[in-house]
């Protein structure tokens, strides 16, 4: 499954209360139906994988996401994607603590920031979840 970030025309879903999200709305991003909130070229899911829309930096909260996976059974999500200071961080700690089991693919995920990206994989995240790579993974399968 692949989520993306998606507001509104003038931002109605969007707190500004959230330090984030206002950090989103003053520079005019993430606005339904512009080409900021498209895949990025070749990162695009097939027509056959389903994709979703988020308000928020964790892909779990008030987003399809739970629905999607309950109606699928699914209790163990592996994650990959932009940013582990933001969505991998939130979304980990959101289902973790919904009882998920939880496989982050280290080498299919980055921070600007690659200090707090090794700090929070191998000393925060790897508490409540298992890390590995895209190629061991693979080989789970």
């Amino acid at each position: 499954m692949f989520s993306r970030v998606e507001f509104r025309p003038g931002y109605p879903d969007a707190s500004c209360q959230n330090k984030q999200l206002s950090a989103i709305t003053k520079l005019n991003l993430a606005i339904a139906g512009t080409p900021g909130t498209e895949f990025y070229p070749g990162f695009q899911p097939e027509s056959n994988e389903i994709q979703f829309v988020k308000h928020r930096i964790s892909a779990a909260y008030n987003s399809e996401l739970l629905t999607l996976l309950d109606s699928r059974c699914i209790k163990t999500v592996v994650l990959a994607g932009l940013s582990t200071s933001g969505v991998i961080l939130s979304t980990t700690r959101q289902l973790a603590d919904m009882d998920f089991r939880i496989y982050i693919l280290q080498d299919a995920v980055i921070d600007s920031n690659s200090t707090v990206h090794d700090v929070l994989l191998h000393s925060v995240l790897s508490s409540q979840a298992n890390i590995m790579t895209v190629d061991a993974a693979k080989n789970m399968l």
